[in-house]
């Protein structure tokens, strides 16, 4: 993994629930099946692109939409598609009756609104205008070879966030400038936990509690410092909000067991910073 590789998967997976690891659906080139049948040539087609849309952020109702309506612009017969946080089920009727089923696993999901953007308006090109396979391909392909964000861009997004959070909650600029420390701190720790393949859950554990620890430390040497409110700033680098999100919006549109799951998934995120907390308080006699 490149440095700027690397700042990519910190800036949208930082506090992801997901494990580390290889991430196949964001870094593997979409290949062009031309030994299939039209048919399955637009199975693959949809399934991509749902893929796509589901690891960098659509919610699962945009997702079934948008795979339904293309395998259905090409020409499928009966397109069924059930789609999970974790897992993606595809059915189509060949012509002599016969339902052919494409399952693909998801291992990894993310935030990136560019891409998911881009995403969505090639959905929507694809119905209106059914252009060619190939063609379709590699406009998926040119989404997916979006450039990330450089690595200094990743860190002065971490401090400036956590430092702006703590002053939106009452903090002084000293104590955004303490919650913008424990941020790159946090990012550093990241950094070297995703090389090391460290789970998730654990991950969360060890950045939420030395990011407790950092600011009781700066309460001991200043003792006019807001602890609570620097804590919160940094936290809030952490909360799952657009997982939480999603799971709230999937649930309003029935899909109540991929709801359930992405507000599971955030409350294990929630337990891991509580437990964190606790930890790097107690370290600094705080609890």
């Amino acid at each position: 993994m490149t440095q700027q590789q690397g700042a990519e998967a910190i800036l949208h997976d930082a506090f992801s629930s997901e494990p580390a690891g290889n991430r196949p659906e964001r870094s593997r080139e979409v290949r062009v099946r031309k030994d299939f049948s039209e048919a399955d040539q637009a199975l693959h087609l949809a399934v991509s692109l749902g893929t796509m849309l589901l690891v960098n952020g659509a919610e699962i109702n945009r997702v079934e939409d948008s795979m339904r309506r293309v395998l259905a612009a090409y020409g499928a017969i009966e397109p069924e598609v059930f789609t999970i946080s974790s897992c993606i089920i595809v059915s189509v009727l060949q012509e002599g009756g016969q339902a052919t089923t494409r399952l693909k696993r998801i291992t990894s999901r993310s935030t990136d609104m560019e891409k998911f953007a881009r995403l969505n308006a090639l959905s929507r090109r694809l119905v209106r205008e059914k252009p060619p396979y190939e063609e379709a391909i590699a406009a998926l392909n040119e989404i997916l070879k979006t450039p990330a964000y450089p690595p200094f861009v990743s860190v002065f997004g971490f401090f400036i966030a956590a430092g702006m959070f703590t002053m939106l909650f009452g903090g002084a600029w000293r104590d955004g400038l303490f919650s913008g420390f424990c941020a790159l701190t946090a990012w550093f720790v990241v950094f070297v936990a995703m090389r090391l393949q460290l789970h998730p859950f654990l991950r969360n554990i060890v950045v939420s509690g030395l990011s407790a620890f950092l600011a009781g430390a700066f309460h001991h040497v200043f003792p006019d410092a807001k602890m609570d409110l620097i804590i919160i700033g940094t936290f809030m680098l952490q909360v799952p909000g657009v997982l939480m999100t999603n799971g709230v919006r999937d649930i309003l549109s029935g899909d109540y067991i991929a709801g359930f799951l992405s507000l599971m998934e955030a409350g294990m995120v929630a337990i891991a910073m509580a437990i964190g907390a606790a930890f790097g308080l107690s370290l600094v006699g705080y609890l």
